[in-house]
């Protein structure tokens, strides 16, 4: 996955196996987030910490069940080839 924020126009995407969809952005306190919400209203959220590390969480409903309910954790690198962020708004993270 890559996610690409635009501090300029304030927009934030991310390219995966479905292709681009838009997704908005969260400058925490000691981290930052993206937040996807699908078409069909299922979220999913990245965080990700200065250092790299980052945990993504994916819920799908199907009816009256969750059909998918994941949780990873994993290391970003950044535009610059780092796993670390001098500043939440880096320009691209790519989560491993």
């Amino acid at each position: 996955m890559n996610f690409t924020y635009d501090s300029i126009s304030d927009d934030s995407f991310v390219v995966g196996n479905n292709g681009v969809s838009k997704v908005t952005f969260v400058n925490g306190r000691n981290h930052f987030s993206f937040i996807e919400i699908t078409d069909s209203g299922n979220v999913m959220t990245t965080s990700i910490l200065p250092n790299g590390l980052a945990v993504h969480s994916r819920n799908f409903t199907a009816g009256n069940d969750f059909e998918t309910a994941s949780q990873q954790k994993g290391v970003c690198t950044f535009r610059d080839g780092s796993t670390k962020s001098t500043a939440p708004k880096s320009a691209e993270q790519k989560l491993k």
